[in-house]
């Protein structure tokens, strides 16, 4: 749901970035059926219609997702190799057919910065994996403990956002 990023999202803006939350097809206010081919679909043309905006520098757009949204936005990542970082907050190797081992191939050597939470074993050890996978010098892995899954980890870890924001100021 998008609103579980309103607070990162005020905080990236004060900070001086320009942010946008979607819901998924399926999650949020969307509705209807879960379909990841239409969904990766739809990222893509939110990434086209952000590129395009004379207010966007195109170059400095990067890309945050959570649980299976982590999972979408490295496929996003793969398929547009203008996207320079991306943030992964507890990903999985195949979230419902979603896989991400060869999503993280095409991501290349471009830096992403991949958080889990060690007692959400499959997400813990689906980040180690990806980030084994990781090509680039600053690509980096954090696991907390005890900060639950995808954005619940944003309010049960107190420095999450500031990594965060850490993260896009190093690498936009």
């Amino acid at each position: 749901d998008r609103s579980d990023w309103q607070t990162l999202a005020t905080t990236l803006n004060e900070a001086g970035y320009n942010t946008l939350a979607l819901d998924m097809r399926g999650h949020g206010d969307t509705g209807g059926a879960r379909d990841w081919e239409l969904a990766a679909a739809d990222h893509v043309l939110v990434w086209q219609y952000l590129a395009e905006r004379p207010d966007v520098d195109p170059t400095r757009i990067g890309v945050i997702g959570g649980s299976i949204g982590a999972n979408m936005t490295l496929r996003l990542g793969a398929a547009v190799p203008q996207i320079p970082t991306i943030v992964l907050l507890s990903p999985g190797l195949n979230y419902d057919g979603v896989m991400t081992e060869p999503e993280m191939a095409g991501w290349g050597d471009r830096p992403v910065f991949i958080v889990a939470s060690s007692e959400d074993s499959y997400a813990a050890d689906s980040s180690t994996t990806l980030a084994s996978l990781a090509t680039h010098n600053s690509s980096t892995l954090h696991l907390y403990d005890g900060a639950g899954h995808g954005t619940a980890m944003l309010g049960r870890a107190p420095d999450l956002t500031q990594r965060i924001l850490a993260w896009l100021e190093a690498n936009l």
